[in-house]
């Protein structure tokens, strides 16, 4: 799954539906909350995991999807996939 979807199921879920709101709730720029979710940016690990914690994820899910996702195809494989379970913190 990708970050951008990844967050857009969290902020769904948490019923934040406007840019300017999960911003203010993530404590980032709209910017960047923009240009991850619609363009497929990916921030630094240490945003990450902010962000993680501010929306009750796992942060290493989010950090281990986010650097799958930045790899060459040709070594995916050797990334493994986050398991959907560690998704949110218990």
């Amino acid at each position: 799954m990708k970050i951008s979807e990844i967050l857009k199921q969290a902020l769904k879920q948490k019923g934040i539906h406007t840019l300017k709101d999960a911003a203010q709730v993530l404590d980032i720029s709209p910017e960047l909350l923009r240009v991850t979710i619609s363009q497929g940016h990916i921030p630094k690990d240490k945003t990450l995991i902010m962000i993680a914690n501010k929306l009750g994820l796992d942060p290493s899910f989010l950090v281990l999807a986010a650097h799958r996702e930045k790899v060459p195809l040709d070594v995916k494989g050797f990334f493994l996939s986050p398991s959907q379970s560690k998704l949110t913190r218990e």
